[in-house]
């Protein structure tokens, strides 16, 4: 029912063979061999379509990131029903790409699993994904304003960095405490994506008041 955005071809067995031996093995030259195939436009097979979607939890990272980044979005929105089924809130790095790839193609999908993955108990890597897929959203700041104050230290690291694109004193007020305090270099990260005047002004006085002291 979702226009693939290309049109479909058959893959000649030449090809097909090594490439599915690429995304179903393990071993040292698959990512190459995917990375060729792709750039010819292998993938337009849609024999290869539940292979590509699986590859997001390669045990190799970069080939992993490259089928999540690279190969499984070139089916356009066609693909979400199948990432999206295969979210688990408490599952691993795959988990958190696909949830990562939900929010690029159906920001609409993503956004009410990313608040479950806030308000539930998710593993640290699909928070993450949760708190980019909301970082934006205005409506979900109470949300993000909660984990930038929680215990696990690269889950509060990404909530900063998110609340930083909101201007409302609140979130200044939580930035300036992590730059007085133990979040400094968090803080600091966060406070350089902002664009908020209020934030700059309060920066401005803490910053002149250091250099006094």
């Amino acid at each position: 029912t979702e226009d693939l955005g290309f049109t479909t071809n058959n893959t000649s067995a030449r090809v097909m063979k090594p490439l599915i031996e690429a995304l179903s093995t393990t071993g040292g030259g698959r990512h190459e061999t995917i990375k060729e195939a792709f750039e010819r436009g292998a993938f337009r097979d849609i024999r290869l379509l539940k292979l590509a979607v699986a590859g997001i939890d390669d045990v190799y990272t970069e080939l992993a990131d490259y089928m999540a980044e690279t190969v499984v979005p070139s089916y356009g929105k066609a693909i979400v029903p199948l990432i999206r089924e295969r979210v688990r809130l408490k599952g691993n790095r795959g988990d958190a790409r696909r949830l990562a790839l939900l929010h690029r193609l159906a920001p609409e999908v993503a956004r009410p699993i990313a608040r479950r993955a806030l308000k539930e108990k998710s593993s640290q890597l699909v928070k993450i994904s949760a708190i980019q897929a909301l970082a934006e959203d205005e409506s979900a700041l109470p949300l993000l304003l909660e984990h930038a104050k929680g215990q696990a230290w690269e889950v509060r690291a990404e909530a900063l960095k998110a609340i930083a694109l909101h201007d409302r004193q609140e979130v200044v007020d939580l930035l300036i405490e992590g730059l007085r305090g133990k979040d400094i270099d968090r803080a600091a990260e966060a406070i350089a994506r902002s664009k908020s005047q209020r934030l700059a002004k309060v920066l401005l006085e803490e910053a002149e008041g250091q250099l006094s002291a």
